[in-house]
């Protein structure tokens, strides 16, 4: 099995900007550091406040690195013409609402499918490949691919919520049946959201697992080991993973 692609979230060394109230760190400098560390890919989130990041931050972004760029935003007509504008490498859409737990789309209520294909319809006429986040549900995956999803993007919450040994192997395995699925119909395979150093390497054996994303644990973990050490950890759990890829018996 191909080993799995790594994606940083921006987000969070954008808030420690934010929060020290100044320029540093500059975002470019950190994504040069990423690039350098061995990260493949940077998530940049647009949200309704601009904040932490702004689109003048992302197309900023987009400009000065080299790493593939993939935007996350809510389906919301107020984001959607800023995402065709920005044009970046991958839009992933997901529900995206404030203070809550994130989770995938309930991408079988009407006016979901509605809202959600009508932004997929807007940025791919850009030629921008589009991805939903969604939960491990065979009819939600399948309803994506019929939205017009380029790629799906597997929610990882429940996995990493789990309460005993148990239920995280059966959240699991429920992730590896999910993405078999999604590259039975020849859509992208992503999975993220909460994953830490102790998650990648089973989140790595799901079946043809293309890219996982870390944000917040990344950061916390630089702290104490140094960024380009943190990235290596992850890298290296990414390569433990996909060296032993989960079997289920049929």
């Amino acid at each position: 099995m191909a080993t799995a692609k790594l994606g940083v979230c921006l987000d969070y060394f954008a808030q420690l900007r934010e929060a020290g109230g100044e320029d540093t760190p500059e975002l470019s400098d950190v994504a040069n550091e990423l690039s350098k560390a061995g990260v493949h890919v940077l998530l940049a989130h647009l949200r309704p406040e601009k904040k932490p990041l702004t689109e003048k931050d992302i197309a900023d972004l987009k400009r000065q690195t080299k790493l593939s760029l993939q935007l996350h935003l809510a389906p919301d007509p107020g984001l959607v013409p800023a995402a065709a504008r920005l044009s970046p490498a991958v839009v992933v859409f997901s529900p995206e609402k404030s203070g809550e737990e994130t989770r995938g789309f309930e991408i079988q209520k009407n006016e979901v499918q509605k809202e959600v294909g009508k932004a997929i319809e807007s940025v791919k006429k850009k030629g921008v490949k589009v991805g939903l986040l969604l939960e491990s549900n065979a009819v939600d995956i399948r309803l994506g691919k019929r939205l017009g999803a380029d790629l799906i993007e597997l929610n990882a919450r429940t996995y990493i919520k789990a309460s005993s040994k148990a239920r995280r192997q059966s959240a699991l395995e429920d992730l590896h049946i999910a993405g078999r699925l999604v590259r039975e119909l020849e859509l992208g395979l992503h999975v993220g959201h909460g994953l830490d150093c102790d998650h990648v390497a089973e989140v790595a054996q799901v079946y043809e697992v293309q890219q996982i994303n870390v944000g917040f644990a990344l950061v916390a973990r630089s702290l104490f080991v140094g960024l380009p050490t943190a990235v290596e950890d992850i890298l290296e759990a990414i390569r433990t993973g996909s060296e032993n890829p989960l079997t289920l018996e049929a």
